[in-house]
């Protein structure tokens, strides 16, 4: 092969593994946050305490997205009862506390005094989460959707906290088109949600439940 042949191949070569570098990163995505062990805290002798039914209370937005509070609300019941503890109707729930709040301080839950809760709806302990950050950014060839949450878990007897977490992540997205990319970010909303949701969960000790017969997730 001449020069002029070979610097020929070795251009050709050196263009078709930058687009497959390129290929490479664009196919796929990212998610980063809250792995690995999980900050938290929980009293001593949660164990002790009997813990079984658990109100979830509506999510108070920090964030100014009421699109993804429902889907919150509902990953952490489900996860709640995979956990071994009792699942509580969120339209009871919901309906029983209107006829006591207003409406309106629904989306203030922090408002509500478990000890009030726990009378009103028969449960042992309350849960409040609320929504810190949702953020959608898209760029050239780059899209991230982050979102990050934090839960506390209060005494319907004493009002203490039981048990606090939060939990931030972002997923990011790589694609040649807009269209694409708000596609993926559209798709991989309910993913985050999931995996915040789990992580923090994790730290939450298993209910009364589980030691019996535990659900099947």
């Amino acid at each position: 092969m001449d020069m002029t042949g070979y610097r020929n191949h070795v251009s050709k070569h050196r263009g078709t593994c930058t687009r497959f570098l390129l290929m490479t990163i664009l196919l796929n995505s990212a998610l980063v946050g809250c792995f690995g062990s999980m900050p938290h805290t929980l009293v001593s002798d949660y164990g002790n305490m009997g813990i079984r039914r658990i109100a979830v209370l509506p999510v108070s937005d920090q964030a100014g997205c009421n699109d993804v509070l429902g889907i919150i609300r509902e990953e952490t019941v489900n996860e709640l009862y995979f956990k071994g503890y009792a699942k509580v109707s969120l339209k009871d729930m919901d309906e029983k506390l209107l006829t006591v709040y207003p409406a309106s301080i629904l989306q203030h839950a922090e408002q509500m005094p478990p000890g009030a809760i726990g009378q009103l709806l028969g449960v042992d302990a309350v849960m409040y989460i609320t929504l810190n950050q949702y953020k959608n950014k898209i760029h050239f060839l780059y899209a991230s959707t982050s979102l990050a949450v934090s839960f506390e878990l209060r005494s319907v007897d004493t009002g203490m906290t039981l048990w606090q977490t939060s939990c931030g992540m972002t997923e990011r997205n790589y694609d040649f088109t807009k269209k694409e990319l708000d596609m993926k970010t559209v798709m991989v909303f309910e993913t985050v949600v999931q995996q915040v949701v789990d992580k923090a969960m994790a730290t939450l000790p298993e209910g009364l439940g589980s030691k019996l017969d535990k659900p099947v997730k």
